[in-house]
């Protein structure tokens, strides 16, 4: 599996050789269960990056966005120097 935290496929039936069906599991199932359902207004934390990370130069770019050495400055606390990918979204 991709991820450790997916569950492998149930072997097969030794006396049919048959699979029986698997359930949806991980992002699969929190897809299904997600089906037609908005998350709460306040649930996003949108602009956290401007509020809390400063483009000092941009290091390079390509055909899925670009990334940027930015410092990570939080109440005034200097919390680190990071690359940070920014593409575009939609």
């Amino acid at each position: 599996p991709s991820s450790p935290h997916e569950a492998l496929p149930p072997p097969p039936d030794p006396a049919t050789g048959s699979k029986s069906p698997a359930k949806a599991t991980g992002a699969d199932a929190a897809t299904a269960e997600s089906a037609g359902k908005e998350l709460p207004k306040g649930s996003m934390n949108d602009g956290y990056y401007a509020r809390f990370f400063s483009q000092q130069r941009r290091i390079g770019s390509g055909a899925y966005g670009s990334v940027y050495e930015c410092r990570h400055v939080m109440d005034g606390v200097f919390l680190g120097t990071y690359a940070v990918k920014i593409a575009p979204v939609g």
